[in-house]
């Protein structure tokens, strides 16, 4: 095997072991060889996809006729970092304040969360709204979790038993 061609094929092109062996009718532990014989190092198999793998995987399994196919990017990287700035942190302090470091629902202070009453994937604009949010404690927002629908009308009126005087009278 040619050391330029391989030198070729899986630095710059980025092929892969298999595509390779594939390619020259090899077996993989035989292109590996190769590689190690010439000194060309191995890629780390926890390194980032690259561009022409996605496609290629996309185009044989379809994934791209998926409405909601995103072109290979995974859950979490495509989740938003929203409760890393500084405005959802303003954000969640003033819900825990406003709310006295206590689950409104169960008066527990332990292990904290804030709640959306309406589901942020629906209501973005809500995101960082003290107004449609509660603070719950781990256990019951596991409840709620998932069923923002189904409850919001019973948050709500929660929120506004609790609260009278105004929802922003506090910030």
């Amino acid at each position: 095997m040619d050391k330029n061609i391989l030198r070729r094929l899986y630095l710059k092109k980025e092929f892969s072991v298999s595509d390779i062996a594939l390619r020259f009718n090899l077996n993989k532990n035989t292109v590996i060889y190769w590689l190690r014989k010439y000194d060309i190092p191995l890629r780390n198999q926890k390194t980032k996809w690259t561009k022409r793998a996605i496609n290629k995987i996309s185009k044989r399994m379809g994934l791209n006729k998926n409405p909601n196919w995103k072109g290979g990017i995974s859950f979490k990287r495509r989740k938003s970092n929203r409760k890393q700035g500084k405005p959802y942190k303003k954000f969640r302090e003033a819900v825990l304040i406003r709310d006295e470091g206590r689950c409104v629902l169960c008066s527990s202070n332990q292990r904290l969360e804030v709640h959306h009453i309406f589901p942020l994937s629906k209501y973005k604009k809500f995101e960082v709204d003290p107004a449609y949010s509660l603070t719950l404690c781990r256990n019951c927002h596991k409840l709620l979790k998932n069923k923002e629908k189904r409850f919001s009308n019973f948050l709500l009126n929660i929120q506004k038993q609790k609260y009278e005087g105004g929802w922003y009278e506090w910030t």
